[in-house]
């Protein structure tokens, strides 16, 4: 963007590029090549966050009512359709496909058990979800399916306000793969975010 805006040769910006190095200036890139690759790679990471969110919606606390607007209720029964100060509480829908498809690629096939799956005998002792007379029972209600193998999620919810002494608040929807190893199945960077 500067290149452009400010019609910058590539050798101007290669100096601009060695004098942030000289002033140590911390992650500096060494090369134009280098910071194009790293600007490529922020836009990339972008649009994937931008993809992973599968729409926006707003609900007014006063009615309760789905608003199309950020900023006020739409509703024109409610009270709060004056005023900007009652501002609708913000859901960001997730794509979980797209999440778990992004998982399933990362992460090294000798940590996905998929075949948990093949035992219905039940046990005694609980050491895993697979353990559980839920996913035996599923287990065993797919053993005549051409397609025996699925995955199962762990989804836990929790709230925290935005700031100390703050009314707002984010409330976060979060999923586990069960077929994951545990040694990497709580990793935040394996975590599946659906809503808040």
């Amino acid at each position: 963007m500067l290149k452009r805006k400010h019609k910058c040769s590539n050798s101007l910006i290669a100096d601009v590029l060695k004098l942030l190095k000289a002033l140590k200036v911390p992650r500096s890139p060494s090369s134009w090549y280098k910071l194009k690759e790293h600007v490529k790679r922020a836009q990339d990471e972008t649009k994937i966050k931008q993809e992973l969110i599968y729409s926006t919606l707003y609900f007014c606390p006063e009615c309760e009512h789905q608003s199309m607007n950020a900023y006020k209720c739409t509703n024109n029964k409610c009270s709060a359709s004056f005023s900007n100060l009652i501002i609708p509480h913000t859901f960001l829908v997730m794509n979980i496909r797209q999440q778990i498809e992004q998982i399933l690629k990362s992460i090294d096939q000798t940590n996905l058990h998929l075949t948990a799956q093949t035992s219905t005998t039940f046990s005694t002792t609980m050491t895993d979800v697979y353990d559980g007379r839920v996913y035996k029972n599923v287990v065993e209600s797919l053993k005549n399916e051409y397609h025996k193998h699925f995955i199962s999620l762990t989804t836990n919810i929790d709230g925290v306000a935005v700031y100390t002494s703050s009314e707002q608040t984010m409330w976060t929807f979060t999923a586990c793969l069960n077929e994951l190893d545990r040694s990497i199945r709580f990793n935040i960077e394996k975590m599946i975010s659906m809503h808040f």
